[in-house]
């Protein structure tokens, strides 16, 4: 949850202190849109419309990103 806070914040301090009352919420918004940005931005009604190859195609950048992200 700190690493997904974190990313999202991306060194805002008012972006992080809105993601940890939203995590105290429901932490799912946060770790969705940190773990998962493309299939969160396209949300899941749209993402099960989706062929399979796009599916794949988004699920691998990002998990890309993700692993981006914690190298640096």
């Amino acid at each position: 949850m700190q690493l997904a806070i974190l990313k999202l914040s991306d060194g805002n301090r008012d972006k992080l202190r809105t993601l940890l009352a939203a995590a105290k919420s429901d932490y799912r918004d946060v770790i969705g849109p940190a773990e998962y940005p493309g299939q969160s931005r396209e949300g899941f009604v749209r993402l099960v419309k989706l062929s399979e190859a796009e599916k794949e195609r988004i699920s691998d950048e990002d998990y890309q990103q993700y692993l981006e992200w914690l190298e640096q």
